[in-house]
């Protein structure tokens, strides 16, 4: 008996060692996918999460959509109120995917979702690029398939769930690919004219999307004047380049200060701040914007993790050989970290006295956030080529890098969980909603609507229209 138990076991260890290099033999036979396994992987996973969750109604600014829509049917909305600032921003790009969505489809909320992946994509694919770009020209291959996955753990997690799950928010992955498609053509090998106006271009979709594209118009001049001062093209060219940004930086400025808000700040801001007590306000306000992509879930971590990243940034400085021309490939990563910087410091400016300190935790910012540790990603492995080029003691890195990836699991699953479970307690409200509307269930709407809200006739026109979640007929049938 025990012979036979002992000849079994043998047999599945050789099982498993067949196993084993097979699969070893197939991982070799197909290196393609070393670099885009974990890119796919995090791509499904936040697709089938942000289809299977998202809101099936519109919520609290999306009304706004509603009521846009309905002067376009009546025949009322002119091209320029699409222009009109709404709390402080343009979402005039996202509006036309919007509104064209509601047109075509009868606002099936599902493909404001896949709008959102849709343009995240179109951000990953100039990731990638840039990515690419920058192990070649630092021959630092080996850390491309690293640096591409955990760059797409961050630009796919799941704790921009708000922004994920919120049609409205397309407008946020327009601005985010934007950003992307901007640094990358500023970047590029050799700065042409045409692709400092590809540049242009895709800093405006950025800005007509959100007010955190203002940020795009000082990287650029920065990455322009760095780019001037290493003298790799002639002088003229730089100047064509340079004072093109300039031209178009001021006239976007003078555009965004002359135009109404269509949604002002309705909020008494009590007991305003000033001097020290207003920079420390604000200095708070944007640590916690950029440390929320990591510690969200436990917010009393931001100060000591800040302390940390500073520490083993400065040990990188410090003791990482970075010559002149290494600069330029790392030129993308820095403008990550500037531009999470200047979203934080724009939103700080917008809503730090009215909401506090705290507002910068909401995971809707998160996306921007992102920016920071993308930035701070690429850095840690292009200077140090996977640590071949360290000269401290090897196990200060990894460890910093295995926490990164430990509190952004931690974020998403976090975040994702809370998003699931406000899933299960919206679920009978829209059913209350389809079976009562017109009339008007508070409760019900307590989950879509802020309580200044006024949607009764918003609710009413998409019931007679057949809209959004009244495109279902059959009350019984699954909500999406």
């Amino acid at each position: 008996m025990a012979a036979h138990a002992l000849q079994n076991a043998q047999e599945m260890i050789g099982y498993l060692h067949s196993a084993k290099q097979g699969l070893q033999s197939w991982w070799r036979q197909h290196p393609w996918m070393h670099i885009y396994l974990f890119p796919l992987l995090f791509f499904i996973i936040t697709a089938i999460f942000a289809l299977s969750l998202h809101f099936e109604f519109p919520y609290m600014d999306h009304w706004d959509l509603v009521r846009i829509y309905e002067r376009m049917e009546d025949g009322s909305l002119k091209w320029a109120d699409l222009f009109e600032l709404h709390g402080s921003h343009w979402h005039t790009s996202a509006y036309v995917v919007l509104l064209a969505i509601a047109k075509i489809t009868g606002l099936n909320h599902d493909w404001e979702i896949v709008a959102s992946l849709g343009f995240a994509f179109v951000g990953f694919i100039g990731l990638f690029r840039i990515i690419q770009r920058s192990t070649e020209l630092l021959d630092a291959g080996n850390v491309f398939p690293w640096l591409l996955g955990v760059s797409a753990l961050i630009w796919w997690s799941l704790d921009q769930s708000a922004n994920w799950l919120w049609g409205w928010q397309v407008a946020v992955f327009i601005n985010t690919a934007g950003a992307i498609w901007s640094i990358n053509f500023l970047t590029q090998r050799h700065l042409t004219a045409l692709a400092t106006i590809g540049a242009g271009i895709s800093a405006t979709i950025a800005i007509l999307a959100f007010g955190t594209g203002l940020a795009l118009l000082p990287i650029g001049l920065a990455i322009l004047l760095v780019r001037w001062s290493a003298k790799e093209f002639k002088l003229n060219k730089t100047l064509l380049c340079f004072f093109g940004w300039v031209v178009f930086s001021g006239a976007v400025v003078w555009i965004y200060l002359g135009m109404p808000n269509g949604d002002p700040m309705t909020m008494d801001v009590e007991n305003k701040v000033t001097g020290l007590e207003a920079v420390i306000l604000h200095l708070t306000f944007i640590t916690n914007y950029i440390a929320s992509p990591v510690v969200r879930f436990a917010s009393n971590l931001t100060i000591p993790l800040l302390v940390i990243i500073g520490v083993g940034l400065t040990l990188i400085a410090r003791k990482t050989p970075i010559k002149a021309e290494t600069i330029f490939p790392l030129l993308p990563f820095l403008a990550f970290i500037i531009y999470a910087l200047g979203a934080a410091s724009l939103t700080s400016f917008g809503r730090a006295a009215e909401l506090g300190p705290d507002q910068a935790f909401v995971s809707r910012y998160i996306s921007f956030g992102n920016f920071l540790w993308l930035g701070l990603v690429g850095l840690f492995f292009l200077t140090t080529k996977g640590l071949s080029q360290v000269t401290f003691p090897r196990h200060i890195l990894p460890t910093l890098f295995a926490l990164f990836v430990t509190l952004k699991i931690g974020n998403c699953v976090n975040v994702g969980n809370n998003y699931f479970e406000h899933k299960l307690e919206r679920s009978e409200s829209l059913r209350v909603i389809v079976t009562t509307a017109p009339q008007v269930d508070e409760d019900a709407l307590s989950y879509f609507a802020a309580e200044h809200q006024n949607i009764d006739n918003e609710i009413a026109f998409l019931k007679g229209h057949n809209m959004s979640l009244f495109r279902k007929q059959n009350i019984g049938a699954p909500l999406h």
